[in-house]
Parts: C-alpha cells; structure tokens; sequence
C-alpha cells in the first residue's frame, strides 16, 4: 500500500501563491527627473521589438495589412471563395542580433535588484552565456529603462543557474513570493516549465561617472540610426558600425511596407 506524500514534499516542488505568505511589494527604484517613455517609443527609437528583460537587436515583422471582409454571397461555396492572403514573410536576420539594445527592470519582475543590482532571468540566456565565454561585447555599457531612462550600467558578472537545482528553485521561491508575475501567482505547470530552463544571474553596476565623457539619453536623440549610432560608440564598437547602412535600409523598408 502506498503512503500519500503531501505536495510540498515532493521531489521538484514549488510552491504556488496559496502556499506563500503574502509579502511586500519591492520598493520602486527611485525615478529620475525626467521624461517617461512608452515602450512604442523606445522601440521605435531603436528600430528593435521588445523582448522580455534582456532585449537584443531585431527587426520588427511586418505588419499584415488589412484586407475588408468579403460582402455575404449566398451562392459562395468554399471551393469559389479565394483564399486570405498569405502571411508577410519574417524580416531577415539583423546584423547586431548578438547586441544588446536595452534592458527593461519591470516593477516586482526582480527580487534581488534593489539590494544587489541583479538580474535574474532565462530568457536570451544562451545568448549571454555564449558571449560571457567569448568577446564579451554585451558586458560593457548598455541602457537600462524603467520606463524612463534608467541611465548607462555595466554588466559586471554573470552566474549559471542549471536547471532542477535547489539554487533556481530559492530563486523562483522568491518571484513568486514577490508577484514577480502577476498577485494572483503563477500556475505550477508555468513554474515546473522555469524549472526546465538554464537560468543567468547578471549583476550590474552603474557606469563611473565622468570616466566616459557625457553620458547621454539616448531617447533624446533621432531614431533609428542615429540612435543605435550612440550605443555603439558609447560601447566602443567601431566594427559594429558598419552594418548601420544595412540596419537603415531595412528599418526604411520595413517602414514602407507598412504605409
């Protein structure tokens, strides 16, 4: 006869929200003086679609243009009604894809950020760990927004958590005790998914002031080219600015396809 083990005793457990006392919300990082932003805005600065905390160059796909819906035919048979158009194909691979653009710290989304400025995050981990153990181009300046320009951080180091390990299932114990995803919490099949995954810890410090000449927002200046022109010169990426004829022409191409 088998003996009922209770779920919390489980190999591979995590608890869900129902078994977590509520906690307080992390308190907000203190927001500059100055304008904020919405996403649109920051994507459309630099040309590349949101993803997750660690965003990397993209081109964003094009927008399928709306066709008005057929008037009603009674005499219309499935074999004379023409089909929808087909799906505009995905946009070619961006020269910088191996480039971070932006760093996007949501409210709540990281429990260790406030005390000790990481990151915690699955998400284009692959991409970080593989440039971590070659050219480390991605762990020099970069922007970190909030919303607002959060201003220009160094990525100092970055930590492996393997999947299934005690180390990720603390970290997840703590997103969840801190809403990381939403008050009502996760479900657990999401949690045992996280639990699957190869995890990084990225730690961050604040670019020395005076160290690199005037820091700037990049907000504030074009889009497009002359924006991305900025981060890379202020990461010292002469080779990478080569493509930015490449990264213009299609951004314009892009753009007319949707007009």
């Amino acid at each position: 006869m088998s003996k009922y083990v209770p779920p919390s005793r489980r190999p591979g457990y995590v608890p869900t929200s129902s078994d977590l006392p509520p906690a307080p919300r992390q308190p907000r990082q203190n927001r500059p003086d100055g304008p904020t932003y919405h996403m649109s805005d920051i994507e459309a600065t630099f040309g590349s679609p949101q993803d997750s905390t660690l965003t990397f160059f993209s081109y964003p796909c094009p927008i399928r243009k709306f066709r008005p819906r057929e008037p009603y035919d009674p005499s219309r048979t499935p074999y004379n009604t023409p089909l929808p158009p087909s799906p505009p194909p995905l946009p070619p691979p961006h020269p910088l894809r191996h480039l971070l653009c932006w760093i996007t710290i949501f409210p709540d989304a990281h429990p260790a950020w406030q005390e000790k400025r990481e990151l915690w995050t699955h998400t284009n981990a692959a991409k970080m760990i593989e440039d971590w153990n070659g050219e480390k181009k991605n762990f020099a300046f970069i922007s970190s927004t909030h919303f607002f320009f959060g201003g220009w951080w160094i990525i100092q180091d970055l930590q492996i958590v393997e999947p299934q390990t005690d180390e990720l299932r603390d970290m997840l114990q703590r997103k969840e005790a801190a809403r990381s995803y939403s008050r009502s919490g996760r479900l657990a099949i999401a949690w045992q998914e996280s639990l699957t995954q190869r995890w990084v810890r990225l730690r961050l410090m604040p670019a020395p002031p005076g160290q690199y000449g005037e820091l700037r927002n990049p907000m504030e200046l074009s889009r497009g080219e002359i924006a991305i022109r900025y981060l890379l010169e202020v990461g010292g990426l002469a080779k990478e600015q080569e493509f930015l004829g490449e990264v213009g022409a299609v951004l314009r191409e892009l753009a007319a396809e949707t007009t």
